[in-house]
């Protein structure tokens, strides 16, 4: 209780309804506050994980922003990242902050430098929630990107799907895969190639 972390570089454009994604790792139900001053956007329960890490998502209605914070209200749980992305299917993620690995009061969001964090952020820009274990959402990024080809972790592809021209979001869901590590393969007609991990708790 009395624990915080506060972000300074968030980029909410507009006031609309978002999501929000927090990767938890606890074995009680806990609560936090979305907001900063007396300023109060949402309060949020976050149920127990059972000692395994597990990524929340819940919506609330933010102003147009670039600073709050996550306050804890009760409870205690370890702090993976988060995620606030706009509802809206056009939109990309509008913040990921993280990785942290448990409660900090006043921290605050600062990993400049960071190679292994900025992957991270790319990672999570282009399929998120990542890791997820349900429906996920991909954002080619690239209008040529025709197909997205899904291997696990041997090599043996297990997904195989089309992105229609002007396509900005792709939504899948990975429920009945296995949990495991999965290659995301971006590919264009022309030859253009990326890829992205993906992990299935």
């Amino acid at each position: 209780v009395n624990h915080y972390f506060a972000y300074n570089t968030l980029v909410v454009p507009s006031a609309g309804v978002y999501r929000i994604s927090l990767r938890i790792l606890s074995n009680a139900v806990s609560q936090v506050r979305i907001g900063h001053s007396t300023f109060t956007y949402k309060i949020l329960t976050l149920p127990s994980t059972n000692g395994e890490w597990r990524t929340i998502t819940d919506t609330l209605t933010l102003p147009a922003l670039s600073f709050t914070g996550i306050h804890v209200v009760s409870g205690t749980f370890k702090f993976n990242w988060f995620m606030i992305d706009n509802c809206s299917v056009s939109d990309l993620p509008v913040f990921v902050g993280g990785p942290f690995t448990g409660i900090g009061k006043g921290a605050t969001a600062s990993n400049a430098g960071d190679t292994t964090l900025t992957e991270t952020l790319n990672a999570a820009r282009i399929i998120y929630p990542n890791p997820g274990s349900g429906m996920i959402s991909i954002v080619p990024g690239n209008e040529a990107y025709r197909k997205i080809v899904v291997t696990n972790a041997t090599g043996q592809v297990v997904q195989n799907w089309t992105v229609n021209p002007g396509q900005k979001l792709v939504t899948k869901s990975v429920g009945t895969w296995k949990s495991g590590t999965y290659i995301f393969v971006f590919e264009a007609p022309d030859g253009q190639r990326r890829t992205i991990k993906f992990v299935k708790p």
